[in-house]
């Protein structure tokens, strides 16, 4: 997590919970700049910390709105025009390690107002919203307790996490082995985890199991096998660890129409074999939206599954 402790010491810092991605003549471009109407909010200044909130309606979750990050103001942009809409650089980007969703909020104890049971008018219209600090130190609080153990970046990994992000948004799923010296893995995979885990709701699609300390995220193509799908949600499942594993080692696979197939060397695995079972009718939901690219499917029904020829399909 990004080091905030210089602003949350500083008695001048103001915060806010701040919408973006619903307004497409907006110059929003999460985690690297932000703009708004100085004539409907004039409190916010260079330092100040914030918090995104995608509103509902510009939300991939049926109009559920949800928080994903935080961030601190930066100077204004050159070019910017001063007197009507201020475009500022965002400093200190963070991306949540977990989504916090519309459901989930409804129990958190906000300080800056009294939540009645509604969410209409909580959040002010013109996108910017002033909450107080215990609001924003909680909230960072909280998203970390709902995605339990995650690796811990350094501020540098955080920032390209925050880019990497972007760059997923736009559809631009190439990442890298190294930008630099640093290795991209580890905040290409934060990331890349918590999209796809975000898709399945937090819950594997197969078991059910909602214990993010036995849930598992895998990429459908590996990660070292093509550098263009790696951030693609779409190269993403979510499942309950033992059925991760098995699917990353080849033992289990899906069809283009998400049913399980299963190899001959699962017999052999009394273990796996009797938790195959159990689950090998449950068939993925296939979606538009949210689902895997059945070309993934092909491919690791192709390189990665062991049975190709023998299987058993089931």
């Amino acid at each position: 997590m990004q080091d905030y402790t210089e602003e949350l010491n500083n008695p001048e810092t103001n915060y806010f919970v701040l919408d973006s991605g619903s307004n497409v003549n907006h110059d929003d471009i999460d985690f690297k700049a932000y703009s708004w109407r100085k004539d409907l909010n004039k409190k916010i200044k260079a330092g100040d910390l914030f918090i995104y909130r995608r509103s509902g309606g510009g939300s991939e979750f049926s109009n559920l709105f949800y928080l994903f990050g935080t961030g601190k103001i930066g100077q204004t942009l050159v070019g910017s025009d001063t007197k009507t809409r201020a475009l500022v650089r965002v400093e200190k980007p963070y991306v949540f390690n977990r989504k916090l969703m519309k459901p989930e909020l409804t129990t958190f104890p906000w300080h800056f107002k009294k939540y009645k049971g509604k969410w209409s008018n909580f959040f002010n219209m013109n996108g910017v919203t002033f909450i107080d600090k215990e609001d924003f130190v909680n909230l960072l609080q909280f998203q970390n307790d709902l995605c339990g153990e995650v690796p811990q970046l350094t501020d540098v990994q955080e920032k390209l996490a925050a880019y990497i992000y972007a760059d997923m948004k736009m559809e631009n799923y190439f990442v890298e082995d190294k930008i630099g010296v640093m290795d991209t893995r580890v905040p290409a995979d934060k990331i890349f985890n918590d999209e796809v885990r975000g898709s399945y709701r937090y819950k594997c699609p197969v078991t059910s199991t909602v214990d993010p300390a036995d849930l598992k995220v895998v990429r459908i193509v590996p990660w070292e096998d093509n550098k263009n799908t790696r951030m693609d949600p779409k190269n993403g499942l979510m499942f309950e660890t033992w059925l991760a594993v098995a699917f990353e080692q080849g033992y289990v696979s899906y069809s283009d129409e998400g049913r399980m197939v299963v190899s001959q060397d699962v017999v052999h695995n009394e273990e796996l074999f009797s938790k195959v079972e159990r689950y090998r009718k449950i068939k993925l939901r296939m979606n538009r939206k949210f689902s895997p690219k059945k070309e993934y499917f092909a491919y690791h029904r192709e390189h990665i599954f062991r049975d190709q020829k023998n299987h058993l399909l089931i």
